[in-house]
């Protein structure tokens, strides 16, 4: 998956669940199971937020080792301070809600100004609730 873009005017929750419902059907057809994307965050506090996150979520969202990526251009983070309180993007906590997980550390995309954190999602692990609503079953 890459990024869309999408007319501020139109950006609402049945813009993206028709985007998310056409990933499904076309991964059926297809029969893919498994989805690799990123989800991005905006650079533009420095790097604070997108840091935030990885030390927040690799606790609990990072694949095992063997499934790790590393970034070329990694994103250069503070020390950690502790609890990490971050609000969560929507995008990366809809790929968390169907069962995504991160693939390894936020890379930049100097281009973008954004922490690009890589997400990997199988179709076997998509709760029920999610697969009846987003990839039409």
């Amino acid at each position: 998956m890459g990024r869309v873009c999408i007319d501020p005017a139109w950006r609402n929750g049945l813009v993206v669940m028709a985007m998310w419902r056409a990933v499904g059907e076309r991964m059926a057809a297809h029969q893919l199971e498994t989805m690799i994307g990123c989800s991005s965050v905006s650079l533009s506090d420095g790097g604070e937020l997108a840091g935030k996150l990885w030390r927040r979520l690799k606790a609990t969202h990072l694949v095992a080792q063997e499934q790790r990526v590393r970034p070329w251009d990694a994103l250069a983070m503070g020390r950690d301070e502790g609890e990490q309180q971050a609000a969560i993007p929507t995008l990366m906590k809809g790929y968390l809600r169907c069962g995504g997980r991160l693939l390894g550390p936020p890379a930049v995309d100097r281009a973008f100004n954004t922490a690009d954190f890589p997400m990997i999602m199988h179709l076997a692990e998509l709760p029920a609730r999610y697969s009846k609503r987003v990839f039409a079953a």
